[in-house]
């Protein structure tokens, strides 16, 4: 699946955001949930949100739309 060009911005909590900009920055799940003080399982299921508010199916592809859209820089 492709990024939705003119997709609107999705409502995603402040949490989700973080958990994204982690990923953006190549941490994985594991680091993400250490940097955050959650586990591994639930950055899953916000990285799993995060990909359906986004309607795609991978985190590379919700990092560009959450770039495009102007949710990360």
């Amino acid at each position: 699946m492709t990024p939705r060009a003119n997709a609107a911005k999705p409502h995603l909590t402040p949490r989700e955001i973080q958990v994204l900009q982690l990923c953006a920055a190549g941490r994985t799940a594991r680091q993400v949930g250490q940097a955050l003080g959650i586990g591994r399982w639930t950055v899953y299921q916000h990285r799993a949100r995060v990909l359906q508010a986004f309607d795609v199916g991978s985190t590379v592809e919700a990092v560009v739309a959450a770039m495009r859209c102007g949710l990360l820089t």
